[in-house]
Protein backbone atom coordinates (compact mmCIF):
# COMPACT_ATOMS: atom_id res chain seq x y z
CA UNK A 1 0.00 0.00 0.00
CA UNK A 2 1.39 3.43 -0.80
CA UNK A 3 1.77 5.84 1.84
CA UNK A 4 0.57 9.07 1.60
CA UNK A 5 3.96 10.80 0.79
CA UNK A 6 4.29 8.36 -1.75
CA UNK A 7 0.55 9.61 -3.33
CA UNK A 8 1.42 12.90 -3.23
CA UNK A 9 4.69 12.45 -4.99
CA UNK A 10 2.73 10.55 -7.77
CA UNK A 11 -0.43 13.42 -8.17
CA UNK A 12 2.20 15.97 -8.41
CA UNK A 13 4.74 14.30 -10.81
CA UNK A 14 1.61 12.66 -13.27
CA UNK A 15 -0.86 15.79 -13.14
CA UNK A 16 -0.87 17.87 -16.42
CA UNK A 17 1.07 21.07 -16.05
CA UNK A 18 -0.20 24.52 -17.73
CA UNK A 19 1.47 26.91 -18.53
CA UNK A 20 3.07 29.88 -21.23
CA UNK A 21 5.41 31.80 -21.27
CA UNK A 22 9.27 31.94 -20.99
CA UNK A 23 9.16 29.75 -17.43
CA UNK A 24 8.74 26.74 -19.71
CA UNK A 25 10.89 27.61 -22.57
CA UNK A 26 14.59 26.87 -21.36
CA UNK A 27 16.50 24.11 -22.18
CA UNK A 28 15.66 22.19 -19.39
CA UNK A 29 12.30 22.12 -20.66
CA UNK A 30 13.40 20.78 -24.37
CA UNK A 31 13.02 17.48 -24.82
CA UNK A 32 16.11 14.79 -25.84
CA UNK A 33 15.91 12.16 -28.52
CA UNK A 34 14.22 10.22 -25.41
CA UNK A 35 11.42 12.59 -25.41
CA UNK A 36 11.86 13.51 -21.72
CA UNK A 37 13.24 16.69 -20.72
CA UNK A 38 15.88 17.05 -18.28
CA UNK A 39 12.92 18.68 -15.96
CA UNK A 40 10.97 15.57 -16.60
CA UNK A 41 13.80 13.46 -15.91
CA UNK A 42 15.04 15.09 -12.31
CA UNK A 43 10.72 14.71 -11.40
CA UNK A 44 10.83 10.80 -12.50
CA UNK A 45 14.24 10.38 -10.59
CA UNK A 46 12.94 12.72 -7.54
CA UNK A 47 9.64 10.77 -7.48
CA UNK A 48 11.66 8.09 -7.29
CA UNK A 49 13.74 8.35 -4.61
CA UNK A 50 10.84 9.12 -2.32
CA UNK A 51 9.51 5.29 -3.54
CA UNK A 52 13.09 4.08 -2.61
CA UNK A 53 13.33 5.82 1.03
CA UNK A 54 10.34 4.85 2.05
CA UNK A 55 10.11 3.08 5.31
CA UNK A 56 8.24 1.26 8.66
CA UNK A 57 11.33 0.41 10.50
CA UNK A 58 14.83 0.95 10.83
CA UNK A 59 16.22 -2.39 9.24
CA UNK A 60 14.91 -1.53 6.35
CA UNK A 61 17.32 1.09 5.96
CA UNK A 62 20.37 0.10 4.04
CA UNK A 63 20.25 0.35 0.70
CA UNK A 64 22.78 3.24 -0.42
CA UNK A 65 22.21 4.67 -3.69
CA UNK A 66 26.15 5.32 -4.38
CA UNK A 67 26.96 8.57 -6.45
CA UNK A 68 24.15 10.74 -5.25
CA UNK A 69 25.89 12.51 -2.53
CA UNK A 70 29.14 14.31 -2.31
CA UNK A 71 31.49 11.86 -2.02
CA UNK A 72 30.68 9.86 0.77
CA UNK A 73 28.44 7.20 1.12
CA UNK A 74 26.87 8.37 4.29
CA UNK A 75 26.17 11.30 2.00
CA UNK A 76 24.17 9.22 -0.24
CA UNK A 77 20.87 8.62 -0.95
CA UNK A 78 19.88 5.55 2.04
CA UNK A 79 17.09 3.84 0.37
CA UNK A 80 14.81 0.73 2.04
CA UNK A 81 16.76 -2.79 0.82
CA UNK A 82 13.20 -3.85 -0.54
CA UNK A 83 13.33 -0.97 -3.45
CA UNK A 84 14.48 -2.13 -6.50
CA UNK A 85 17.29 0.10 -7.76
CA UNK A 86 17.32 -0.58 -11.27
CA UNK A 87 15.13 1.65 -12.78
CA UNK A 88 16.38 4.51 -10.71
CA UNK A 89 19.55 3.86 -11.89
CA UNK A 90 18.73 3.34 -15.52
CA UNK A 91 16.86 6.92 -15.45
CA UNK A 92 19.59 8.63 -13.72
CA UNK A 93 22.07 7.31 -16.60
CA UNK A 94 20.02 8.04 -19.51
CA UNK A 95 19.44 11.47 -18.27
CA UNK A 96 23.35 12.07 -18.09
CA UNK A 97 23.70 10.36 -21.09
CA UNK A 98 21.50 13.28 -22.88
CA UNK A 99 23.84 16.05 -20.88
CA UNK A 100 20.69 16.79 -17.96
CA UNK A 101 22.53 17.57 -14.42
CA UNK A 102 20.44 15.73 -11.78
CA UNK A 103 20.22 17.14 -8.19
CA UNK A 104 19.51 15.19 -5.43
CA UNK A 105 19.00 16.82 -1.90
CA UNK A 106 21.56 15.17 0.35
CA UNK A 107 23.37 17.59 3.30
CA UNK A 108 26.65 17.12 2.21
CA UNK A 109 27.49 15.44 5.76
CA UNK A 110 29.81 12.99 5.83
CA UNK A 111 29.88 11.38 9.40
CA UNK A 112 31.51 8.57 9.75
CA UNK A 113 29.23 7.84 13.05
CA UNK A 114 26.29 8.23 10.98
CA UNK A 115 23.72 5.33 11.41
CA UNK A 116 20.33 4.72 8.90
CA UNK A 117 17.71 5.22 10.42
CA UNK A 118 13.66 4.85 9.60
CA UNK A 119 12.40 8.30 10.84
CA UNK A 120 8.83 9.91 9.93
CA UNK A 121 8.66 6.98 7.12
CA UNK A 122 11.75 7.66 5.63
CA UNK A 123 15.14 6.01 5.29
CA UNK A 124 17.86 9.13 6.14
CA UNK A 125 21.07 9.37 7.81
CA UNK A 126 21.57 10.02 11.75
CA UNK A 127 23.99 11.17 13.67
Amino acid sequence: MFQPSTIAALAFALVPVCSSGSAWSGAEHTPTASGYSCWDYQKIIDVEVILATECTSNSECSQILYGTGVGCSTDDIIGNHNYDTSYFFDMWDDAVGYGCAIEFDTSGDCSSTASAVCSSGVCTWEG
